[in-house]
C-alpha cells in the first residue's frame, strides 16, 4: 500500500515542509535546483546527527515490509561511519536503516554511527544515485530481512535483529545529516499491505513529477478566495494558506482541474499522487476525497475526515487510469483531470 512521497518541487522556502508534514533538524534545508532534474531537494552540509522526519500512518503490530526508496547525492565520504537514513517506530526506536563508511561504502545502520554488513557499492562520490530498500520488521518478531538496490542493482542483503518496542499505527522515516554534504529527492514509501499502491519491490527506478493546476475542468463548483478562477486559487508552487483557497460546506460538490502536461514520457508511471492542503473551518469536521477523471470515467479516493482549523496535507495514490482501469500511461496522465470533493 502507498504510504507518502514527496518530489520537494511544492516549497518556497524550507518552512514549507512543515506544511507537508516534515520535522526539520538543525541544518536541514530546502533547496530549489540541486534536485536530480535540477528541482526542489533537501539538504544538510552541517554537522552529522541532524535528522528531517516524515511520521506516516503504517499497518498496527503487523508483520509488515516496509519499502523505500529515493535519489541521494552525498559530496564526500564521512570521517567515519555514519548512518543517513533510518528506518524508526513511532516512539523513535532504530529499527533498521542505512550507512556509508569512511571509504563511501553503503551499509547497514546499527546504530547511528556503527556499520553493519557493507556492499561494495560507494555512494560517497558526488553523483547522484537511486535507493531501493526494503525492510521486514514488527512488534512480533525478534529477527528481521533487508534488501537493498542502488541504481537498480541488488547490492545488500541480510538479516536485522530486535523488533520494535512499540507501534500504534504510525512509523518514521528521517535522513540524518553525515557531516559531508547530502542532498535528497524524490522520497516514495510504500508496503506489503494490500490497498492501493504496490505491494512487492524493487520496482525499479523512478523519479516524481510534480504537476499544478493550469486550467478548469469539469467542475468548479465550490466558491473562491483570492483568485479569479477556482483552479488559480490552488495553483501557487508552495500552500499559501488562507491568501487563496476554495471553499465549500455543501456535501457533493466537487472542483476538478486540468493540470500542465509531464516533461517526459515515461514508458512505466507507477502512481498519480494527489495532493490537497486542506481544513475545516471553525471546531467542526468535514470529510474529503480526491477524485482523478479521465473522459467519462472518474476514480475516487479514500474519504479523509479533517478536524480543526489548521492545514493538514493529505495524499491520495491512483494506481490506474479510471478510463482504462490499467496503468496510467503519460498520454493518460496528460488528459486526465484531479480534483477534490467534500463527501
Amino acid at each position: 500500500m502507498y504510504r507518502f512521497a514527496d518530489g520537494f518541487d511544492s516549497c518556497a522556502a524550507t518552512a514549507d515542509l512543515a506544511n507537508k508534514g516534515w520535522t526539520i533538524g538543525t541544518g536541514w534545508t530546502w533547496n530549489g535546483s540541486e534536485g536530480v532534474n535540477g528541482g526542489g531537494c533537501i539538504k544538510n552540509t552541517g554537522a552529522a546527527g541532524n535528522l528531517i522526519t516524515k511520521s506516516y500512518r503504517t499497518s498496527s503490530n503487523a508483520t509488515t515490509v516496509t519499502y523505500h526508496m529515493f535519489w541521494v547525492k552525498i559530496s564526500s565520504a564521512p570521517s567515519s561511519a555514519q548512518a543517513f537514513m533510518l528506518f524508526t517506530d513511532d516512539v523513535g526506536t532504530l529499527t533498521g536503516g542505512l550507512a556509508v563508511g569512511s571509504d563511501g561504502t553503503l551499509g547497514l545502520a546499527t546504530s547511528a554511527t556503527v556499520i553493519g554488513s557493507v556492499s561494495t557499492a560507494n555512494i560517497c562520490d558526488n553523483s547522484w544515485h537511486h535507493i531501493e530498500v526494503s525492510l521486514s520488521k514488527s512488534n512480533a518478531i525478534t529477527l528481521g530481512s533487508y534488501s537493498v538496490w542502488v541504481d537498480g542493482t541488488q547490492v545488500l542483503t541480510g538479516v536485522v535483529g530486535g523488533p520494535n518496542t512499540s507501534n500504534n499505527g504510525t512509523a518514521r522515516i528521517s535522513y540524518r545529516s553525515i557531516g559531508a554534504a547530502i542532498i535528497v529527492d524524490d522520497t516514495f514509501t510504500w508496503d506489503n499491505v494490500a490497498g492501493s499502491g504496490p505491494t512487492t519491490s524493487p520496482i525499479g527506478v523512478r523519479q516524481i513529477d510534480t504537476l499544478r493546476p493550469n486550467a478548469a475542468g469539469d467542475s468548479a463548483a465550490m466558491q473562491r478566495f483570492g483568485a479569479a478562477t477556482n483552479w488559480q486559487a490552488v495553483a501557487e508552487t508552495a500552500a499559501d494558506g488562507d491568501t487563496s483557497y476554495v471553499y465549500t460546506g455543501t456535501s457533493g460538490t466537487i472542483d476538478l482541474y486540468n493540470f500542465a502536461d509531464l516533461a517526459t514520457t515515461p514508458t512505466t508511471i507507477t502512481a498519480v499522487v494527489v495532493n490537497s492542503h486542506v481544513r475545516a473551518e471553525g471546531g467542526g469536521t468535514i470529510n474529503v476525497r480526491a477524485k482523478a477523471k479521465r473522459s467519462t470515467s472518474t476514480a475516487n479516493g479514500d474519504t479523509v475526515e479533517i478536524g480543526g482549523t489548521a492545514y493538514r496535507n493529505i495524499q491520495q495514490a491512483f494506481m490506474t487510469d479510471p478510463s482504462t482501469s490499467a496503468a496510467w500511461t503519460a498520454a493518460g496522465v496528460n488528459a486526465a483531470q484531479i480534483g477534490l470533493e467534500v463527501v
